[in-house]
């Protein structure tokens, strides 16, 4: 007989339920409005109007819509485009478009590559190519070992108080895990952050694309 023991069944259903379907190269669009909201009134407030969006990894243009009609510029480009008038370009490898110059990088990464992600945008930060950065993550993503400087570097931190769909909802989806968050890193701020809780009541209900 096995003398193994099972673990106790913990006490969130959460836990137990399915990850979300995956197309491509993790492919999470941002198609939550709460969280695109945040974006647009909570994130790029602190951002002036003169100063162009680089949406890095737009995937189909879910966070570029948004932004265009709040009237920012934005420069999409994607290592996967998923569309016309989205650029293919190579983030972590390649040169930065020269239109980029002095724009703040932001996106919704991929998961799997975020550290990278969050390097190299530091670096083209730090070299003087970037005004900053704003990037969308997994609650608890600053807490990962080797990410805590980083992280305290940032100017501004936006939490979710609700779980946001990280797909975009079909038929017998279950009901989201996560919740998230909003970083932004600016070149003249060098931290520790200042942190906000949002619900997503009150950051959708009085905004209206």
């Amino acid at each position: 007989m096995s003398n193994i023991v099972p673990l106790p069944r913990g006490r969130d259903p959460s836990a137990y339920r399915p990850q979300p379907g995956r197309d491509g190269p993790d492919f999470w669009p941002t198609v939550d409005p709460g969280l695109q909201h945040m974006a647009v009134y909570r994130v790029l407030q602190e951002v002036s109007l003169e100063i162009p969006i680089w949406e890095f990894a737009a995937g189909e243009g879910h966070l570029v819509d948004p932004i265009r009609r709040r009237g920012r510029l934005v420069i999409a480009t994607d290592l996967f485009p998923g569309r016309p008038d989205i650029g293919c370009h190579d983030f972590l490898h390649g040169e930065p478009p020269p239109e980029t110059c002095g724009a703040v990088a932001m996106t919704n990464p991929p998961n799997s590559q975020l550290t990278e992600f969050i390097v190299r945008g530091l670096a083209l930060m730090d070299t003087g190519w970037l005004a900053g950065m704003a990037l969308l993550t997994r609650l608890g993503a600053d807490t990962t070992k080797g990410r805590g400087a980083s992280f305290n570097r940032a100017a501004y931190v936006w939490k979710s108080c609700w779980r946001p769909y990280w797909k975009p909802r079909r038929k017998g989806d279950q009901q989201p895990r996560w919740t998230a968050q909003w970083t932004l890193w600016l070149a003249d701020h060098s931290g520790p952050p200042a942190t906000l809780c949002l619900t997503h009541e009150e950051i959708v209900a009085p905004r209206l694309f």
